[in-house]
């Protein structure tokens, strides 16, 4: 008996903790068993098509409209919550909320649609792309005969494309990989946010005719007509095109590059919907620091827009006399425009999130002066120019005061030497 209780195993099961590590394993033994039910009664393409409706509705939708709720039945309250103040609160006509929360149904059931298309797409091209690479290996790599390291052979030789955009099977997913392909799926996804609003819907002047009418369109409706912090509900209440390249293409395309497991997608889908319903909300109260820098990062792109030079709100002319629409925090989490200075403060990054909450962050200086280096290196004189014209900021200036008073200051400096 002595011998049986030294096992590991058995003081695990036995132990003090005996309690937890039972409820914990039965947890997770009947999600196994529910999960692989799940599996083996509905088709791969039903089980992600309802997974991703059901978390845009439980993140998105029913948050949205509770944070409607309280902005417009208890305004004054709302107010002192909002980044903006009162000028940031959602309209109160009901027709105008009314068309956004439809324009976001229907944009819900395109995503909808698109997603079923490419997972049903996806098989028949993968078919003909393997049946190609089948012939071209084929030629390429000659059939050799067999010897005693036919193993190393078989390994060395390419695998045609995968089939699936997701893995929907029974065996669950180890942690190890769940964080591994939630890190990179992020990572990706800040790239193609950050890309494709900046140089796909910010700008108007363009000399592409498709890139500059989905400039017009994204800045010219919707979220971006305010001048004011964004409210929850216009994460998909904003145009069709906006939607796709700010919503779709950064949740699909990493998918479609990695393959990860249906539930790996599932939580990345949950933490992506509640993330952009957070930063959307426009308010100062937001739990967690990083989505706090957030909220507060999104509601200056709204508010700042259109500052070319991105210092004091005022906006830069371009060569044919009209305004430059080049914005500011364009992306999800600030790290690219950290690194190619488009943040706005530039105190406002996600570096800057982290000592704001007095969380140490070895070698922060260094990464930071890399970081301006390599930006410098890529971007030339554009980067230099925006640090420079930093430093001559004033630290008393307000974040969100608008454009228009900014300008007057000059007038009102002039009058008072006249005065004197």
């Amino acid at each position: 008996m002595d011998v049986l209780l030294s096992l590991p195993i058995v003081s695990y099961l036995l132990g003090p903790g005996a309690t937890t590590s039972w409820s914990t394993s039965i947890n997770v033994l009947f999600f196994y068993l529910t999960w692989t039910t799940l599996v083996m009664s509905y088709a791969p393409l039903h089980i992600a098509l309802a997974g991703v409706l059901t978390l845009r509705v439980l993140l998105w939708m029913i948050p949205s409209l509770l944070f409607l709720g309280f902005d417009t039945g208890v305004p004054s309250l709302a107010a002192s919550t909002k980044l903006g103040g009162g000028a940031s609160l959602p309209p109160r006509d009901q027709r105008v909320l009314a068309k956004i929360l439809l324009l976001g149904v229907v944009n819900l059931l395109i995503e909808s649609l698109l997603q079923a298309g490419l997972q049903a797409a996806l098989p028949i091209v993968s078919t003909g792309v393997s049946s190609a690479w089948t012939t071209l290996s084929a030629l390429v790599f000659k059939p050799k005969p067999r010897s005693y390291f036919s193993y190393f052979s078989r390994i060395s030789r390419p695998t045609p494309v995968d089939a699936a955009l997701f893995r929907t099977t029974s065996t669950l997913p180890l942690p190890w990989l769940v964080l591994k392909q939630t890190v990179l799926l992020f990572l990706l996804r800040e790239v193609l946010v950050y890309y494709g609003h900046r140089y796909l819907l910010s700008q108007p002047q363009s000399s592409s005719r498709v890139i500059r009418q989905m400039s017009r369109w994204h800045l010219g409706s919707y979220a971006h007509t305010r001048r004011q912090a964004p409210f929850s509900l216009l994460v998909f209440g904003d145009h069709p095109v906006s939607v796709f390249i700010l919503r779709w293409m950064p949740l699909y395309t990493p998918t479609l590059l990695i393959h990860p497991h249906v539930l790996v997608f599932f939580c990345f889908a949950g933490l992506v919907t509640f993330e952009e319903t957070m930063g959307m909300s426009g308010y100062k109260v937001v739990p967690g620091l990083l989505l706090r820098g957030i909220a507060r990062r999104t509601a200056s792109h709204y508010t700042v827009e259109g500052s070319d030079t991105h210092k004091r709100g005022r906006r830069k002319k371009a060569t044919n006399g009209e305004e430059s629409s080049d914005g500011v925090n364009f992306g999800a989490w600030g790290l690219l425009d950290w690194v190619q200075g488009t943040s706005w403060p530039r105190s406002g990054s996600l570096v800057a999130d982290a000592q704001a909450g007095a969380v140490a962050v070895p070698g922060l200086s260094q990464l930071q002066d890399a970081a301006a280096t390599m930006s410098h290196a890529i971007l030339g004189d554009g980067v230099e120019e925006v640090v420079e014209v930093d430093e001559d900021d004033d630290d008393e200036e307000e974040e969100y005061e608008p454009v228009e008073k900014k300008k007057t200051r000059p007038h009102q400096n002039g009058r008072r030497k006249k005065r004197s």
